[in-house]
């Protein structure tokens, strides 16, 4: 069995209650999702390490965690569309990119939404955690994951990543 379920922390206007088009006026809701994932599931199987992860002592053998999601929809009329965005490095981009908005991970004011392209057409916007190695700062989306062991030891080993820049830099921080 695998299952999310979302907390909502808050509810606040979007944009000072600006009405677009056909997606009308939109809120902003910030959510914790608790998730568990079942790491005897087929779809499951490709997810690196699950099958270390600590699972749950309620009997059920799932793993849980928890991310951070934040979600921009109309607060009346139909939600048909949804736009979810995993983000980059925990920030918010799909306004910033589709939008022409500038980047924030804040987004609360008229300017936050740019040329409105999306929300114009109602949209959902969904931004979600999906990186387990960020520090917290500058509005992030954070996911907290369990740590993967063999025995009570952590599992560790070597990753790789990639980082492109556009012009040169003498040190290239992960997190703030």
């Amino acid at each position: 069995m695998s299952a999310v379920r979302l907390d909502a922390h808050t509810r606040e206007p979007f944009a000072d209650g600006h009405r677009f088009t056909e997606g009308g006026a939109y809120g902003v809701i910030t959510a914790t999702a608790h998730y568990a994932v079942d790491p005897e599931a087929p779809a499951n199987r490709p997810i690196t390490d699950l099958d270390l992860a600590s699972r749950d002592s309620g009997g059920d053998g799932v793993v849980r965690f928890n991310g951070d999601v934040e979600i921009l929809r109309p607060v009346d009329g139909e939600r048909r569309r949804q736009f979810f965005d995993w983000g980059n490095r925990g920030n918010k981009r799909a306004v910033q990119y589709f939008c022409d908005a500038p980047h924030t991970n804040r987004p609360r004011t008229p300017a936050d939404a740019g040329n409105g392209y999306l929300l114009r057409r109602g949209y959902t916007v969904v931004f979600g955690a999906w990186q387990g190695d960020l520090l917290p700062g500058e509005g992030r989306l954070l996911l907290d994951l369990p740590v993967a062991t063999r025995g009570t030891e952590p599992v560790r080993g070597l990753t790789t990543a990639e980082f492109i820049v556009d012009t040169p830099v003498r040190s290239l921080p992960l997190s703030r």
